[in-house]
C-alpha cells in the first residue's frame, strides 16, 4: 500500500485524501466500512479519482459493483485500477470492467458449486 501512496504523492495532478480499508472481505459493501466511508466523501466532493489496486480490490458481487461504478460515474468520481492500468471513464475500461464482472461473477457461482437449473440471471452490463 506505501507504493499506491507514494505513487499518488508523486503525481503531479493528484492530491492524496485517505487510505480506506477493511480488516476482513465481504461480498456485500454494506459489510465494508471503509468502503462506505470512501463512498461518503465521494459524495461530499472529497474525492475525484479514486486509485486501486485491483477491479477484484474493489467489489466481489457483481451488482454491487456495477450500481457503485454507476454511482461513481454519476459523481464525476473517476476509477483507476492500478493492476490493469486502466481508468473507469475510458472506452476500454467500460468494455473490460463489464467483461470481468460477468467472467468473475461467473467464478464465483462456479466455485460455491451452485446448481442453476431452468433459471434465468440477468448479466451485468455496464
Amino acid at each position: 500500500m506505501d507504493f499506491q501512496k507514494e505513487e499518488i504523492l508523486d503525481h503531479p495532478h493528484w492530491k492524496y485524501i485517505d487510505t480506506y480499508t477493511d480488516i476482513k472481505s465481504g461480498r456485500s459493501i454494506n459489510s465494508r466500512p471503509g468502503f462506505k466511508q470512501m463512498m461518503a466523501d465521494c459524495e461530499e466532493g472529497k474525492i475525484d479519482l479514486i486509485y486501486t489496486k485491483a477491479i477484484s480490490r474493489f467489489g466481489r458481487n457483481c451488482m454491487d459493483f456495477l450500481m457503485t461504478l454507476r454511482r461513481l460515474k454519476g459523481l464525476q468520481v473517476d476509477v483507476f485500477f492500478q493492476n490493469e492500468n486502466l481508468f473507469l471513464f475510458s472506452e476500454a475500461g467500460k468494455f473490460l470492467l463489464t467483461f470481468h464482472t460477468g467472467h468473475r461473477q461467473n467464478n464465483i457461482l462456479s466455485s460455491n458449486n451452485f446448481l442453476l437449473h431452468n433459471k434465468v440471471f440477468p448479466l451485468c452490463l455496464y
